[in-house]
């Protein structure tokens, strides 16, 4: 009854204003739910199209790497007969409208633009620029881009990869100057020395980083390998001092001349010299070493006309290469006659004339050769390496005002032809008869301007210009590789075309006149 009464006194208390509250709540709950439940229809929405350009995106993007991958896999530079598609000349720019694609990946269609353009600066490259577009579900433009660059290399070079590290002169440099000989010892200090001429005294000392001679040394003891600190004898700091080094081969077919009704050739190496040689046209060997007047040639004594005095026989005899044994000059020399010649070495020195004074040149000169002093010592020998110490300094141009030169040299470096102590010591000439000789230099140029490092007629004078741009163009690093080839005056030096190794040439012997 208590109970009764009190829920009766309590709903008495209820005025005219708060009957319906429970209603607008619920009503206002319902409101808060319909905008949430539309606020999660529409990320749902947008979680379904991000989700459809994402996969369309990965599915634009495969499709572009295919067609680099498309463009990049090309077997050879020209094209081919009868196969379409596999050179590097036939890339070219393609649109294609609609791209197939992987099943269900998807649902739109996908167009692809390939643009191809050459750069102005260079004709061995294209560049590739691709796109990928596509409308996504929404009727918005996407699209996806990338950039390449194609070289014109021939793919064969990448046979090279699986050929085994032969071990060489230029393999084996233990973390120095790739200038420095491989017989230099390292003393441990970041130097090595190096002895130009094993038996004799003198020592340069290079710096294993930069590769430049920073000391030369007098009375150094013992062979390049074993040297050490305390055998290197009295040094001198050399400043600026830069190493230049190179071999010399000999090939010197149509210097000689067919001997009169008999199998055998004579060679008379100098013209004033009282050496000869006698060839066996058969087996290209030489077998005699003979004695003769200094007033004879080649041609004299293959005439009869001089007489050749005494004969003694060369022992092992001399292979050389192919000879002209009737003196004709009209055959010419090729590219595999200056791969690997067998002549017997002609005795020389290097002569440097510098063509960068007064704007900058050398100082003085050091140079050592293995060229055979003496006909005997020439019999097996067939080439020889000379190494320069190269001090430089002097004066520059500034602003048209010479200046101190910190270093740098340029200007030609040709052969100073020698004699043989034994034949009377009469040098050797540079002409283009068939009892003189000319000079060339191997390098991969056309012309005789190019990069100081491909051996150029002219150090520093990379282009026709009568003199080195201090600045730019003197020489300030060491240089190795710089190599010649001397010839019969009569034969013009060798020519060689550009490497091929789809075609098994992986070597280019080109070589150009340096002297006369």
């Amino acid at each position: 009854m208590f109970l009764q009464n009190s829920a009766m006194s309590a709903a008495r208390h209820i005025t005219r204003g708060d009957r319906g509250v429970a209603l607008i709540e619920a009503m206002i709950a319902m409101l808060v739910m319909a905008f949430g439940t539309l606020a999660l229809v529409g990320v749902q929405a947008t979680l379904r199209l991000n989700s459809d350009i994402a996969k369309q995106r990965a599915e634009a993007t495969r499709i572009a790497l295919a067609d680099l991958e498309k463009v990049r896999y090309f077997y050879s530079i020209g094209a081919v007969a009868k196969v379409v598609g596999v050179s590097w000349d036939e890339i070219t720019g393609v649109v294609v409208d609609d791209v197939a694609q992987l099943a269900g990946v998807a649902s739109t269609t996908f167009s692809l633009t390939r643009t191809v353009t050459v750069p102005t600066n260079s004709t061995n490259q294209k560049n590739i620029h691709v796109v990928v577009s596509w409308n996504d579900r929404a009727r918005q433009a996407q699209t996806v881009t990338f950039d390449t660059v194609v070289a014109a290399t021939d793919p064969v070079w990448s046979a090279l990869l699986n050929v085994p590290i032969k071990p060489s002169a230029h393999a084996q440099r233990v973390g120095r100057h790739p200038a420095i000989p491989v017989v230099a010892n390292d003393l441990g200090d970041g130097r090595s020395v190096f002895k130009p001429v094993e038996s004799g005294t003198v020592g340069w000392v290079f710096d294993n980083t930069t590769g430049s001679i920073t000391s030369t040394c007098s009375g150094t003891i013992g062979a390049s390998a074993s040297l050490t600190t305390s055998t290197l004898g009295t040094c001198t700091v050399a400043p600026y001092t830069y190493f230049l080094s190179g071999y010399v081969n000999f090939n010197l077919r149509d210097a000689e001349v067919n001997l009169l009704a008999t199998a055998n050739s004579v060679f008379k190496p100098v013209g004033g010299g009282t050496v000869a040689w006698l060839i066996d046209n058969t087996s290209h060997n030489i077998t005699q070493r003979c004695t003769v007047s200094a007033s004879s040639t080649t041609a004299s004594l293959a005439s009869g006309i001089d007489p050749i005095i005494s004969c003694i026989g060369v022992s092992p005899t001399q292979l050389v290469s192919p000879v002209d044994s009737s003196g004709d000059s009209t055959v010419s020399l090729s590219a595999t006659d200056s791969e690997a010649p067998l002549w017997p070495a002609l005795n020389f020195g290097i002569r440097f004339l510098d063509d960068a004074k007064p704007i900058g040149g050398i100082v003085s000169t050091a140079c050592f050769t293995t060229a055979p002093t003496s006909a005997v010592a020439a019999n097996m020998q067939t080439s020889a390496s000379y190494y320069c110490a190269i001090t430089t300094g002097g004066l520059r141009r500034l602003g048209g005002f010479p200046v101190p030169d910190s270093g740098g040299w340029g200007g030609q470096v040709n052969l100073s032809p020698a004699g043989y102590s034994d034949g009377g010591g009469v040098a050797w000439t540079v002409d283009t008869g068939r009892a003189n000789y000319k000079v060339c230099r191997y390098t991969t140029a056309a012309t005789a301007y190019t990069a100081n490092t491909d051996h150029p007629a002219f150090y520093c004078r990379t282009t026709a210009a009568p003199k080195c741009d201090p600045v730019n163009d003197l020489i300030r690093t060491s240089l190795t590789n710089q190599n010649f080839l001397v010839i019969s005056g009569s034969k013009s030096c060798p020519t060689d075309t550009a490497l091929s190794p789809g075609g098994s040439d992986l070597v280019n012997s080109n070589t150009l006149q340096q002297q006369p």
